[in-house]
């Protein structure tokens, strides 16, 4: 473990900064270099074994934003279908009182109902 904490102390700026460079936005970035540091820790013996650890750590954070950008441009979409177009939610973001939920039906992220919950 002690090797990690060593690399991880000098690769996570570096990984960081490259991922708000990618998305754009520092909490994302840091929740992507967050999870793709931790699959590293998963498979620590494997990862320090590689040529370049920081290279796969930096792999597994662009993908996991490639995946992110996918469900998203899925799910707005969708989001934009259930909503009435005249509610709150549609006008300002988010209607008072309470959030809308979605129920899924089988995996893939697809949704078969929205329930508005207060």
């Amino acid at each position: 473990m002690g090797g990690f904490e060593v690399w991880y102390r000098q690769q996570h700026p570096r990984l960081l900064t490259a991922m708000v460079v990618v998305c754009g936005d520092v909490e994302v970035a840091r929740d992507l270099t967050s999870e793709a540091f931790a699959r590293a820790l998963e498979r620590w013996d494997r990862v320090q074994a590689m040529d370049n650890p920081a290279g796969w750590t930096y792999a597994v954070a662009v993908n996991l934003a490639r995946r992110r950008w996918r469900r998203r441009a899925t799910e707005e979409p969708l989001a934009d279908d259930i909503v009435p177009s005249g509610s709150p939610r549609r006008r300002s973001g988010s209607m008072s009182g309470g959030r809308w939920h979605r129920c899924p039906y089988r995996p893939g992220r697809r949704w078969s109902c929205a329930i508005w919950h207060r």
